[in-house]
């Protein structure tokens, strides 16, 4: 089992007689970021606002290992409109997601800077529609995945440019018109 480096201040903080833990979530989309932490109303840390969404339904085990593989996590919260709007317009595949824990006093005030907890890229979006309780679940995946997904590249001039602008190289490439034989010819 692998341990988070701790600063001396979340040590200490650790030490008091009354902690609570908190969450912050950050969460990219097409448009925006979208910042969640676990109280009610709106928080400044970190120079950002984080909305309280009053708790988090739930968020899965975060696992690390020593192998090179990929790992996914998932976070659950209450659906509101203005969720359930930023999910079905501006949720995109692969942006990023960094999750922080903390330590407040009985005041509410952060006792150290959170430490990342998690962090990984986006994968899919669910929202439970049950007029009870609505939920939005998000998938995500650690960054190693991205190792694992095919990379698709051509022998064309669009292509080569990516790695090398302005290079001409590949420029007629796309009309060329010839019929190899490859080995034994008749």
């Amino acid at each position: 089992m692998t341990t988070r480096p701790m600063s001396a201040a979340m040590e200490a903080a650790l030490e008091a007689d009354i902690v609570y833990p908190v969450y912050f979530f950050e969460i990219g989309f097409a448009a925006d970021t979208l910042r969640l932490w676990t109280g009610f109303g709106d928080f400044t840390w970190d120079a950002k606002t984080w909305s309280g969404v009053g708790w988090i339904l739930g968020m899965s085990e975060t696992e690390e290992t020593a192998e090179t593989r990929a790992t996914s996590f998932t976070i659950g919260t209450p659906a509101n409109a203005a969720l359930i709007s930023a999910c079905l317009g501006n949720f995109r595949k692969n942006r990023p997601v960094t999750i922080w824990q903390g330590l407040k006093d009985a005041t509410g005030a952060l006792l150290a800077d959170p430490i990342v907890i998690a962090s990984g890229l986006t994968d899919l979006s669910e929202i439970d529609t049950d007029p009870a309780a609505p939920k939005i679940r998000i998938s995500c995946e650690t960054r190693i995945a991205d190792l694992e997904r095919a990379r698709v590249r051509r022998y064309t001039h669009e292509d080569h440019q990516i790695d090398h602008p302005g290079d001409m190289f590949f420029q007629y490439a796309a009309q060329v018109d010839a019929v190899l034989t490859w080995g034994k010819g008749q």
